[in-house]
């Protein structure tokens, strides 16, 4: 983590889940009955749902770049033996809470994946993950 607890910016990727798409999918299909129909109504739950999907999104990232990632590991590791690591999620922000945050290490090949999962962040709050694994092959 850096020295004046800061989190480094960089840029954010959505990747929408299975019920992301659902909504997606429902919306798109909402816009075209509301060209089709003209109905003010449908207009205005298309509208809904539009402000819905970019209220999301601005609310992701601002909670996503208000986290700061710290992974706790071991110096040394030995093959087919058991790992743990820690991971530490920290809410640099003065106000508002995180939600939902997953925290999910990309595993190079040989290497089981580790994750977790916090619902709610406080401000100013750190979060610990713990995770295990067994490291399939030697080298780095």
């Amino acid at each position: 983590m850096p020295a004046n607890d800061t989190p480094r910016y960089s840029s954010v990727r959505f990747r929408l889940t299975r019920a992301g798409w659902v909504f997606a999918v429902l919306t798109v299909f909402l816009a075209m009955a509301a060209l089709r129909t003209q109905q003010s109504m449908v207009f205005v739950m298309l509208g809904a749902f539009l402000g819905a999907l970019i209220a999301s999104g601005a609310l992701a990232r601002r909670m996503v770049t208000a986290a700061a990632v710290h992974r706790d590991a071991p110096d040394r590791v030995w093959q087919n033996q058991p790992v743990h690591l820690g991971y530490f999620v920290r809410n640099v922000r003065r106000r508002g809470s995180a939600l939902g945050l997953g925290v999910e290490e990309i595993a190079p090949e040989g290497l089981e994946a580790a994750e977790g999962f916090c619902v709610h962040l406080p401000p100013r709050a750190t979060f610990r993950a713990g995770a295990r694994f067994a490291a399939r092959r030697r080298g780095r």
